[in-house]
């Protein structure tokens, strides 16, 4: 091979490596900072630690399959919301560095959409509907907490796994009820909700 095609042939494969670099390192340097603060996070935390009660203002369960297209539903029902705070807002949730680095990195890098499976989550929100605390399950993963971008998983899993169950079927059946006389609901659909 001559001399001047080796150097071209060196010198392209050193552009592309450089371009490979340039193009991984932002998502290589999040990744690694994440499993930094995964590494140096609580042992231990509730969902709504330093969160006042009375911020928590509506609930918002997902589930796929069960909640159909929408995926989910809403409610600010003071009855649901307490039985809500009542189990998750207080629960103990342990560092979870097993499973942190390949959810961190799905984060970063998303795996193809998958169909099947099933797929819940618990979200409390402020009265400016911003999301508080999202407690997450999964059939592979079990329930866990995502909380200043570190993950922990439910040390009671039977006990949250009841009660979201139960959420998740209570929107699927109140979700077409015909609202109150005040217009108000039990379960909103999520358009419904932001349009209220």
């Amino acid at each position: 091979m001559p001399r001047r095609t080796r150097i071209a042939l060196t010198v392209a494969a050193a552009v592309a490596v450089l371009a490979l670099a340039a193009w991984c390192l932002p998502a290589v340097g999040s990744c690694c900072a994440q499993l930094a603060r995964q590494a140096t996070a609580p042992a231990r935390v509730t969902p709504l630690e330093g969160v006042a009660e009375d911020q928590v203002s509506a609930v918002e369960v997902s589930n796929y399959p069960m909640l159909g297209a929408e995926g989910s539903r809403v409610t600010e029902d003071p009855a649901i919301v307490s039985e809500a705070l009542g189990t998750f807002g207080s629960a103990s949730f342990s560092r979870w560095d097993g499973e942190a680095a390949r959810l961190l990195l799905e984060g970063l890098f998303p795996p193809p959409a998958m169909t099947g499976g099933y797929f819940s989550s618990l979200v409390f929100l402020d009265g400016s509907d911003e999301p508080l605390a999202t407690v997450s399950y999964d059939s592979d993963q079990g329930i866990y907490l995502r909380r200043n971008g570190c993950i922990y998983v439910a040390d009671d899993q039977g006990a949250l796994q009841g009660l979201l169950d139960d959420l998740v079927e209570r929107a699927r059946e109140q979700s077409d009820e015909p609202p109150a006389a005040d217009g108000s609901r039990t379960w909103w659909y999520p358009d419904d909700w932001e349009g209220r």
